[in-house]
């Protein structure tokens, strides 16, 4: 049991927070388990009166729905086992270099020792000079505290992650079930992001604990006395200053370099029996290329409307706007339609600007030949003037 001021409290603080995390995480299991079976039996009855207004005969929707049901509740029945190897696989990679991270990551209480035996020392010097130095006295004695809090920060932070690991776990163990409802697939994403972010923090804090303990190892903080230069207090100072700041940031970033889940495998199907129509240039241009070489205008209508293989633009357009609803083309009514009426528009089109053109023509070719008409008897006429 901790006393006071003694470095044991940050681990006992850690034990006890993880011991009341591990229990419940059994009760919240069951309570997700019993979540997702009243979640998914309302997913799959939305899914099947969203299928039976569709008419939609494929299965291939009903058959990812079913594999995405499927692989949420492998995740919550087996979380704890997921969740371990998760953890094991960050600690691992992380800690591969050395074979005692885990005594400082899981018993901070070895962090703060370094700390804590440097400002008893200093204190003890403090005390030792006394009013004869009394300047010397104040500087043991600041950077004394000076470390001791730098330190029980530092631990403080290692708490705070090992424990916000199993916090944010056990908060993603609840949301899953919640997930699985396609208007709140966003938790289900959000939640597995956050769980493997904070896994990334303890990738990130043991890399910079396994520095700082080598550094820190080195100042010889045992032999410390009244011959020891205030070099070496000092530079404890300021490495444990360094790594402060170091412990909240490169976590932070192996955080960051985990980005969001999102990807379409699992998805619905959407109007997977409407397909978009896109009318294309190339039904106009050869209808418009034989006019130019003098031949009819015969716009070619599109498949299925019409029992004609040709029409005038107005059938055409009177053919597109017929759509039998008990036929096969009502399964995609509205972009087929709009695509052949708006190809027939632009046939109608077409058609209307060349007819204009052929009419300006014959209008201008009159006005040439009754011009010529009136030179030729106005000049037969001058010629019998002169005789």
């Amino acid at each position: 049991m901790a006393t006071a001021l003694s470095p044991d409290i940050l681990t006992v603080i850690q034990q006890h927070g993880l011991t009341e995390l591990t229990k419940h995480f059994n009760h919240v299991g069951n309570i997700a388990i019993g979540l997702f079976t009243v979640i998914a039996v309302i997913e799959m009855a939305l899914f099947g009166l969203v299928w039976s207004y569709r008419q939609d005969s494929t299965f291939g929707a009903l058959v990812f729905k079913v594999m995405k049901l499927s692989l949420i509740f492998f995740i919550i029945s087996s979380y704890p086992f997921l969740l371990q190897h998760l953890i094991d696989g960050f600690t691992q990679v992380a800690g591969s270099k050395t074979t005692d991270w885990n005594q400082f990551i899981f018993n901070p209480a070895k962090i703060w020792q370094f700390g804590f035996d440097a400002s008893i020392r200093l204190l003890k010097l403090s005390v030792y000079y006394g009013t004869a130095n009394v300047g010397m006295s104040m500087i043991y004695l600041f950077i004394g505290f000076t470390i001791l809090l730098a330190f029980a920060l530092i631990g403080a932070q290692i708490v705070l992650v090992v424990l916000g690991f199993y916090i944010v776990s056990l908060l993603a163990l609840l949301l899953l079930p919640i997930g699985t409802l396609s208007i709140c697939r966003g938790l289900l994403a959000k939640a597995l992001q956050s769980v493997i972010q904070m896994g990334a923090r303890i990738f990130g804090l043991i890399f910079v604990v396994t520095i700082a303990v080598q550094i820190w190892q080195q100042f010889d903080i045992a032999n410390w006395s009244q011959n020891t230069t205030l070099m070496a207090p000092l530079g404890l100072l300021t490495s444990a200053v360094v790594v402060g700041y170091l412990i909240i940031r490169i976590p932070t970033w192996c955080a960051n370099a985990v980005g969001p889940i999102s990807g379409s495998l699992f998805d619905d199907f959407k109007d997977s029996g409407a397909t978009t129509v896109v009318a294309s240039s190339s039904t106009v241009l050869p209808a418009v290329n034989s006019v130019a070489a003098g031949t009819a205008l015969t716009p070619t209508v599109p498949a299925g409307i019409g029992s004609s293989a040709t029409a005038s633009p107005t059938q055409t357009l009177q053919s597109a706007s017929q759509i039998n609803p008990h036929s096969s083309a009502n399964q995609q009514p509205i972009a087929a339609a709009s695509g052949q009426i708006a190809g027939a528009n632009r046939l109608m089109a077409s058609s209307d600007k060349l007819a204009k053109t052929q009419s300006a023509s014959r209008l201008q070719q009159g006005i040439s030949n009754d011009t010529l008409r009136k030179l030729k008897s106005t000049f037969k006429q001058a010629l019998k003037e002169s005789k």
